[in-house]
């Protein structure tokens, strides 16, 4: 017989699901967007309009809990997530955020660089910045 119940008998969260920040009652929260989503979006204004949605898959607990800088404001369009993008990364690689917080900012941190990547396969398909486009041989595909 083992000298303390485990974590579900008595009512206390387990050591990994505290380190996950995770409620006992309700697991990790799952996310309804996925970045499959962005294959469809033909245009900068789809990709942000993904993105808007995906954040209001967040709880207002989660975006609470992010540093203040990586909290998404308006997004409006690429540069809203470019700036997004940025304080995303740099708290990624930070030593100043609490381990607690890090997959949170992880995870979005993933899905705001797929939403810019994709914007940016989305605008080189309406410019070709290749050298032949340039010297006004337009290639064709």
């Amino acid at each position: 017989m083992p000298l303390r119940p485990p974590p579900a008998e008595t009512g206390l969260p387990s050591y990994e699901t505290a380190i996950r920040g995770e409620d006992l009652n309700k697991g990790p929260h799952m996310r309804t967007i996925t970045t499959d989503r962005f294959r469809d979006a033909a245009s900068e204004a789809e990709v942000v309009e993904l993105v808007r949605e995906y954040m209001s898959d967040w709880l207002p607990e989660e975006l609470g809990s992010l540093p203040a800088e990586c909290r998404p404001g308006k997004l409006r369009d690429s540069e809203d997530l470019n700036d997004l993008a940025v304080n995303l990364a740099r708290a990624c690689v930070s030593f100043d955020v609490e381990p607690e917080r890090l997959r949170a900012i992880e995870e979005m941190d993933a899905f705001v660089g797929q939403a810019c990547r994709r914007i940016a396969e989305i605008e080189r398909r309406v410019t070709d910045y290749s050298p032949n486009f340039i010297a006004g041989e337009a290639r064709s595909f």
